[in-house]
């Protein structure tokens, strides 16, 4: 019997549950973070370097769909490709990867350079407000 399929699905999964957990992880540490960026920057400054490590959890599962996903076309002998859901879906995981490289990294190494210049007591609330925004 060819295992193939259920083991590519199965490595599927772990991937959807690696984005999906670096995902709610990350904003739900984001959230903390913006809330106590004015009030405790001690508290920022002491889980800034956590919050460099949701990403690589995302990267990860990424890299897990996608090599679960080839060998899910592999299984299924490359029929799905040119169905629309398929190409839905490759949109979205396309635009996932920009936005994690593009706008979520440089933005959160911006946070992380600003954070002890506000714990040595500077005034760099024009450029937090501009991270933020972003």
């Amino acid at each position: 019997m060819n295992y193939l399929f259920p083991t590519a699905l199965f490595i599927h999964i772990v991937g959807i549950t690696c984005i999906a957990g670096g995902s709610i992880g990350g904003l739900l540490l984001e959230k903390y973070i913006w809330k106590n960026v004015r009030e405790s920057p001690e508290k920022v400054h002491v889980l800034g370097p956590l919050m460099s490590q949701y990403p690589v959890i995302i990267q990860v599962g990424t890299l897990l769909m996608l090599v679960s996903g080839l060998m899910m076309f592999e299984a299924l002998g490359w029929v799905v490709a040119g169905q629309w859901w398929f190409i839905v879906k490759m949109i979205f995981v396309v635009a996932l990867v920009l936005n994690g490289t593009l706008i979520a990294k440089p933005n959160g190494a911006k946070l992380l350079m600003l954070v002890p210049r506000l714990v040595n007591g500077e005034n760099v609330k024009v450029e937090i407000a501009q991270v933020k925004k972003t």
